[in-house]
């Protein structure tokens, strides 16, 4: 009788024991399908969000900038718009959207853009030149790491006719005499440089806007999908 007794308590445990295995296996194939149905649910912006909140990456606070030049300003809105993704952005990139910097050297745009493309390939930086009354004049994109605006700076002095004297005599009624004294040497450097001069002259954005403004032109930077 003791032996049916064990018998019957083993058989028991097996059959509890599979029992077990069975409803624990019905509930996690449940709990999949929930998530599943869960994320089906949601919206591809809230997916977004949920990703960004669950990131480990500092959130992106652009609020302490001041007079950007055009290329951060660009840089800004495309972010805070969501044409580029923060999941795109690297931490450096990060970092320089939430300081106060405010210019966006050659250098810096090619390490952006090279930072997005491994996500987002089809975003370029496109920079164009404009007469009052939106008519455009001219238009470059950069889409790659090689960043170069000697060829603006070439296209902007030969197109105006712009000259040393020129640039001394009317940015002076609008800038420092150190300013208009850089800017005025690097046109002479262009313009009076070999080749090899010409290849080394490193110029900013923030120069070639004040170039082109003066001449009562613009010029608009924004960051599009081809």
């Amino acid at each position: 009788m003791y032996k049916i007794k064990n018998i019957i308590f083993c058989i028991h445990i097996i059959i509890t024991d599979d029992h077990e295995e069975i409803i624990r296996n019905r509930l996690q194939r449940r709990i999949t399908m929930t998530l599943e149905e869960a994320k089906s649910l949601m919206t591809p912006e809230a997916l977004s969000k949920l990703k960004e909140a669950t990131s480990s990456r500092p959130p992106i606070v652009m609020g302490n900038k001041a007079n950007n030049d055009i290329l951060m300003n660009a840089l800004c809105t495309a972010v805070s718009s969501k044409l580029i993704s923060c999941e795109s952005l690297d931490d450096k990139t990060i970092k320089l959207l939430n300081a106060k910097t405010n210019t966006l050297s050659p250098t810096k745009l090619g390490h952006v853009l090279k930072t997005i493309h491994e996500k987002q390939p089809d975003i370029v930086c496109k920079i164009s030149l404009i007469k009052p009354i939106d008519d455009v004049i001219k238009v470059w994109i950069f889409d790659n790491e090689e960043v170069s605006f000697t060829e603006m700076f070439a296209f902007i002095l030969e197109y105006f006719k712009l000259t040393p004297n020129i640039v001394r005599s009317q940015m002076s009624r609008m800038l420092k005499p150190t300013i208009v004294n850089n800017i005025a040497q690097l046109v002479a450097k262009y313009a009076y440089g070999d080749e090899q001069d010409r290849a080394e002259i490193n110029v900013s954005i923030t120069t070639l806007t004040r170039l082109v403004n003066m001449c009562n032109h613009m010029l608009l930077a924004e960051f599009i999908k081809k």
